[in-house]
């Protein structure tokens, strides 16, 4: 049920457990500052986060000559990761921890790491004498986008999306 918060001009919704018991009484705005209770706070829904990640990576050696040897590695890291979550009615917990308006909100990022490293590798003994020579490239690039977007006053709570919102600030 909505309540008008003391030192507010809006309605809230205050959560309520599964008796109809509130879970904060507010009172003067921002009393309970960053203390909130625990229960009311599991009772607004949560954001659903997701994430793919793809790890290849792949080598070669070989023996070009008698003492001459190649070695070709490359390495990648793509990742993919998001989260949708939504406001299904106005609440109050604190001062600090309030929704004034219903909303629905998306993202996606995505993230591609590659690496490749060539190096030769020349080793050569003569009587009780060895040496070695090593030559090597390696180039790196790191790439990553994101994509978000939210929407305000959801027109049908049961299907918060941001394709469901007006976008209106009531």
């Amino acid at each position: 049920s909505e309540g008008k918060v003391i030192g507010t001009r809006d309605f809230y919704e205050i959560p309520r457990d599964a008796n109809g018991n509130y879970y904060t009484i507010p009172g003067m705005a921002g009393t309970y500052q960053e203390m909130n209770n625990p229960l009311a706070m599991m009772s607004i829904p949560a954001a659903k986060n997701w994430s793919h990640k793809f790890v290849p990576k792949f080598s070669i050696d070989l023996q070009l000559w008698d003492n001459l040897k190649y070695h070709f590695t490359y390495s990648a890291d793509l990742s993919f990761w998001g989260t949708d979550s939504y406001v299904a009615s106005k609440y109050y917990l604190s001062g600090n921890n309030k929704q004034t308006h219903t909303s629905a909100s998306k993202s996606s990022s995505k993230g591609i790491n590659w690496q490749v490293e060539n190096t030769l590798t020349y080793d050569k003994t003569i009587g009780k004498h060895s040496f070695a020579v090593v030559l090597g490239q390696s180039a790196m690039k790191n790439k990553s986008d994101y994509l978000g977007g939210s929407r305000w006053n959801l027109v049908n709570v049961n299907k918060p999306s941001i394709d469901y919102a007006t976008g209106n600030y009531v």
